[in-house]
């Protein structure tokens, strides 16, 4: 069984994006060991790091457990019993004083080196470690020591040609959208955004979550990204858009809009939205593949089948 820790107070070491890069990239590290993570246990305010961890190593965000004491979390994780006659177990500490309060006095760190040890003490790191699990009364060994340095700085990427290192995770360049249209009298209106640069026009789409099934996706994304909330129609089309150093699949459906939520709920209110003709869509958009959604949009209208 797998359990990882993480800590929130001293995230002033790394900024945020590069803690959620590097929380994939041990997610990452452990899949390409041919291992799984089964259980996370993380505290609130770093449950987005988990997950992402979680699922950059095949899992999902189920795979997530919440406690709100950090040192609950580490003693629930070294002293926890499974079945197998060893369990590994993977810290991932964003706080370096966290671990030496609530890790270290629980490792067996008479098997690390003093070189490994400072390399623990002085930033962020993995470290997978074994103990039996049946006996809870013995300090946990010390199995590997990962530095952040010695992490997978690319994600491994299948392909009919071959396997591809990409920026990303590979479950991030499989996305879904929606086409936001409403009627206006007689007119056929739909809704663009803009990205979040405020640098073209486009519409609601968005990384698929593993298990996520499209629609669902779209849905939220509409919700995130456009501020809007509807009825997931007929699947439009697909797209590839280039994004992360490859090619992102975008699986684009129609969304009947029924509410416009306020800017100030809208979550990413940065961007800015407007309703249009679709001809005037077709004029503002940047991508071609854009285009030719819109006109496939018309002609499911025209068939009746929105």
């Amino acid at each position: 069984m797998h359990l990882i820790v993480t800590q929130p107070n001293e995230t002033s070491e790394l900024p945020w994006n590069k803690l959620k890069r590097q929380a994939q990239r041990i997610g990452h590290h452990i899949e390409q060991q041919g291992d799984r993570i089964v259980k996370v246990i993380c505290e609130l305010p770093v449950q987005p790091l988990a997950i992402k961890m979680a699922k950059a190593a095949g899992g999902t965000g189920d795979n997530v457990t919440l406690m709100t004491r950090p040192e609950m979390c580490a003693e629930q994780m070294l002293s926890d019993t499974s079945e197998g006659e060893e369990k590994a177990v993977v810290v991932w500490c964003v706080s370096n004083r966290f671990f030496e309060q609530n890790i270290a006095p629980k490792l067996n760190l008479a098997e690390v080196d003093s070189v490994e040890l400072e390399g623990i003490q002085a930033q962020c790191c993995c470290l997978i470690a074994l103990k039996p699990a049946t006996v809870t009364d013995l300090p946990v060994r010390v199995a590997t020591v990962i530095p952040s340095s010695a992490l997978p700085k690319t994600f491994t990427f299948e392909t009919e040609q071959g396997v591809e290192q990409r920026d990303r995770p590979a479950y991030y360049y499989s996305q879904a959208g929606v086409i936001p249209w409403r009627l206006k009298g007689q007119q056929l209106q739909v809704m663009l955004i803009t990205s979040s640069k405020n640098r073209h026009w486009g519409f609601p789409k968005g990384v698929m979550e593993p298990g996520e099934p499209p629609e669902y996706t779209a849905q939220i994304e509409a919700r995130d990204e456009g501020g809007i909330i509807g009825d997931i129609g007929v699947r439009i089309g697909q797209f590839e858009v280039p994004k992360w150093g490859a090619n992102c699949t975008v699986e684009t459906f129609a969304m009947k809009v029924s509410e416009v939520l306020p800017r100030h709920i809208w979550q990413e209110h940065h961007r800015n939205r407007h309703w249009c003709s679709l001809e005037l869509a077709k004029g503002l958009v940047k991508n071609s593949s854009f285009v030719e959604l819109l006109n496939e949009l018309e002609n499911c209208y025209q068939r009746g089948e929105l």
